[in-house]
């Protein structure tokens, strides 16, 4: 061979084999999994489904080693200061020693410390639990003796 631009075509089907890699990111955008071969140190080779979102690519980045490639995702949350009211409308700080919910396990200002104010998902059965407990006091207070009858 001494022209660089010819190639030797083997004679056999069976000896032809595909010189250019794939890219496996381009092969599975229709799909919704990819399996990927990730082998750990000598145990062997363990075979993980990781999900792909398509539609998300713009928010993700890609990164493909070896044997294994991953797609990891950014998530976007909105996160609320550590000392500020959960009240949805609220922004002012929350009170450091009354303002904790028992119930919801919130944390809110002095405006919204009350139950009532934040519209708390404990507060039918913390009212449950007060009636009942006043309707116990009641009963232990009651007189057990009869009444005398003149």
């Amino acid at each position: 061979m001494s022209d660089i631009n010819e190639i030797e075509i083997p004679s056999r089907k069976d000896e032809i084999r595909q010189v250019t890699p794939k890219d496996p990111m381009h092969e599975i955008e229709d799909k919704s999994t990819y399996h990927a071969k990730i082998k750990k140190s000598d145990s062997g080779t363990v075979l993980g489904a990781i999900p792909l979102n398509s539609r998300s690519s713009s928010n993700s980045s890609v990164t493909s080693t070896g044997q294994s490639s991953r797609r990891v995702t950014k998530k976007t949350t909105k996160k609320k200061k550590k000392n500020a009211c959960y009240f949805d409308t609220c922004s002012s700080a929350a009170s450091k020693f009354i303002g904790d919910c028992n119930f919801c396990k919130g944390h809110f200002c002095s405006k919204h410390r009350l139950m009532e104010n934040h519209a708390c998902n404990g507060l039918t059965s913390c009212k449950e639990q007060l009636h009942q407990r006043n309707a116990d006091k009641l009963e232990a207070e009651q007189t057990k003796a009869p009444k005398i009858q003149i």
